[in-house]
């Protein structure tokens, strides 16, 4: 499977990101030509360096409709999302 553009969403604190970085590390080495992209806590996520070609913000109201059932987001996180080719989430599920 040829990936060109993965979404990794991990929220949670510092040691939470450090343990995904060899997760980023295979992706690498797997798919070198991929285009990662990490949603999540910017601050902890910028700890990524090489490894992410974007990192956005959770937190921001625009993500909302992600977490809702029939939510609706803005094409202009839609649109990104249509292309994604293997998303990867980190996000607790407490049902």
């Amino acid at each position: 499977m040829d990936l060109n553009r993965i979404l990794l969403i991990r929220t949670g604190a510092l040691g939470d990101f450090i343990v995904t970085l060899p997760v980023l590390s295979a992706f690498k080495a797997a798919a070198p030509r991929a285009r990662i992209h990490l949603l999540g806590h910017p601050k902890t996520l910028a700890l990524a360096g090489d490894y992410a070609h974007s990192i956005a913000g959770i937190e921001q109201a625009d993500w909302a409709p992600f977490f809702v059932p029939n939510g609706r987001l803005s094409p202009r996180f839609a649109d990104p999302l249509k292309t994604t080719d293997l998303v990867l989430s980190y996000l607790p599920d407490h049902d």
